[in-house]
């Protein structure tokens, strides 16, 4: 009989021995008295990305943009989006899982287990890693098989015995995972996602400028100090409200120079309490200058209409500004306003607004001859004199008008063959249908209307142009180019436009911009060299 239980027993060492050498490191050991043990291989920890467990539409994520005055002389439009959820990634293409140090305790019927703790760290490589208990910590847990919720938190987050607690302070870098897990036979491991336990916030602001010494500040009204998790018993309460001023943060500087010239900016994320209201958050720059305009004078932002309300633990968002240079446009309806009112408001813009009630088209059309034949007088008036042709203002009756032209029966605007840049100008599409009732027909511009667009748009002092000639009093090309190319428009310098002025019997009146001055003169109607830049009155 004594031989028999030795020999029983001989095989049940030997059956434990060999299962042991042949199982999976990450398997549990089931122990002859029902127990389990858990090794620290058992445990293994990825994080998760921000967002990943929220579910998120492309067409439900952003809120309705917003046009504020940001300052004289800056418009922006504010628009709010939840960050996409990444696509699914394999374990080779997801983040790192940083190598941290990790505390993991067990809970059963809404109490920790005593004893049933280890601290470590993890690793190894990719985006899971393996649990690597500390030398002092205990290297495995022993627990009666059911079922149990597992948790672990890094040493950004404090542990009472009862309560984890996340501060302000710690925000950025506090990670939680947990899970529950039934425990039974010797076929299991435990894995870790570990969440992060703040929001976080980013700024995107992009402008038909440079960026260059850009920095701002954001404040948070009514922030959580702290937030205590009784994982135990699922109770969440959150610490003291305080008002908050982040840490100055930059904008990349960016120099865009191609069109359209914009340059893009990203600030890094600030972290935020959950809990804390959105639309608490302020941005004020407090450096750089955009449009030629210091950013420190404007005015805070106040993040209105946030998507939530209060914010929560491992959520996204990106706060995108569109900086504008403050100008009035005219929009399809026949209406004016900024471009970022009108933009906020649905609306398409046409035209840059010029005093006179008229606007310069936003795109040129071109090259045409400004008419097919040459050695003849076309319009009722003509000179060579500079004077006579500044102080025109009426394009759309030299285009229109039959009593304008030489014969007083030809109306330009419906020659495609004679007269081809009148033609085009009053046939122009500006890529939207006009549905405002006080629009006229698109025309061919006088020279004096588009010294008007010169002064109005680029701020040239047309009181210096007493010739034909170069001119470059006050001008200033960027702004000008700015205003076309921040409404989807074309820019304007390096193009020599014609005008509906004739000069003589060969030539007409055109004229032209760059970075630096700005050219009055005349060419030959027959030669196709000019673009045609139509307006508008309204």
């Amino acid at each position: 009989m004594k031989t028999k239980t030795l020999t029983a027993a001989l095989i049940l060492l030997t059956a434990t021995f060999l299962t042991g050498c042949n199982k999976d490191e990450n398997e549990p050991v089931q122990r002859p008295d029902g127990k389990i043990e858990l090794s620290a291989a058992s445990f293994t920890l990825s994080e998760m990305n921000f967002n990943d467990d929220i579910q998120l539409s492309r067409t439900a994520r952003s809120v309705a943009k917003k046009s504020i005055k940001l300052s004289d002389g800056i418009d922006a439009l504010l628009t709010i989006e939840q960050d996409v959820v990444p696509e699914i990634q394999s374990p080779s293409t997801r983040a790192e899982m940083p190598n941290q140090h990790y505390t993991i305790y067990v809970v059963k019927n809404s109490q920790r287990i005593p004893g049933a703790i280890m601290k470590g760290t993890v690793s190894g490589s990719g985006a899971s890693k393996k649990f690597q208990p500390d030398a002092s910590s205990a290297q495995k847990l022993i627990l009666e098989p059911g079922t149990y919720t597992f948790v672990c938190y890094n040493d950004a987050v404090a542990d009472d015995g009862t309560n984890l607690t996340v501060t302000a302070a710690n925000a950025q870098t506090a990670l939680i995972g947990t899970t529950q897990t039934t425990i039974s036979g010797n076929q299991y491991a435990v894995h870790f996602t570990m969440k992060h336990q703040a929001a976080r916030v980013r700024f995107e602001a992009d402008a038909y400028w440079e960026f260059s010494g850009v920095s701002a500040q954001a404040s948070i009204t009514g922030m959580p100090s702290s937030i205590t998790y009784n994982l135990e018993n699922g109770t969440q309460q959150n610490g003291s409200l305080q008002n908050v001023t982040t840490p100055t943060f930059s904008f990349p500087n960016t120099n865009p120079n191609t069109f359209p010239y914009k340059g893009e900016s990203t600030s890094g994320f600030i972290y935020v309490m959950p809990g804390t209201n959105g639309n608490n958050i302020k941005l004020k720059f407090n450096n750089g200058s955009i449009y030629r305009k210091n950013l420190s004078s404007a005015a805070a932002l106040n993040m209105k209409n946030f998507p939530t309300t209060e914010l929560k633990a491992n959520e996204s968002y990106t706060v995108k500004l569109r900086l504008y240079y403050s100008y009035s446009y005219l929009f399809h309806d026949g209406t004016t306003s900024s471009l970022a009112d009108g933009l906020a408001a649905g609306k398409k813009p046409i035209g840059a607004v010029i005093p006179g009630n008229k606007a310069m088209a936003l795109r040129s059309v071109g090259s045409a001859k400004w008419a097919n034949s040459e050695g003849q007088f076309h319009n009722a008036g003509h000179s060579e004199n500079f004077s006579d042709h500044k102080s025109i203002l009426w394009g759309y009756e030299i285009t229109y008008d039959a009593a304008q032209s030489t014969d007083h029966s030809t109306i330009k605007a419906n020659q495609s063959t004679i007269f081809p840049a009148f033609y085009i100008a009053a046939h122009y599409n500006p890529g939207v249908t006009l549905t405002g009732p006080n629009l006229s027909k698109w025309f061919l511009p006088a020279l004096g209307e588009v010294l008007d667009a010169y002064a109005g748009i680029g701020k040239f002092n047309k009181s210096q142009a007493n010739n034909w000639g170069d001119f470059n009093s006050g001008w200033d090309g960027k702004i000008y180019r700015t205003v076309f190319v921040q409404a989807g428009g074309t820019e304007t310098l390096g193009e020599w436009i014609w005008t509906s002025g004739e000069y003589n019997k060969t030539h007409a009146v055109n004229t032209g911009c760059t970075m630096s001055y700005i050219r009055l003169s005349s060419f030959n109607k027959s030669i196709p060299s000019n673009f045609v830049r139509p307006f508008i009155k309204f």
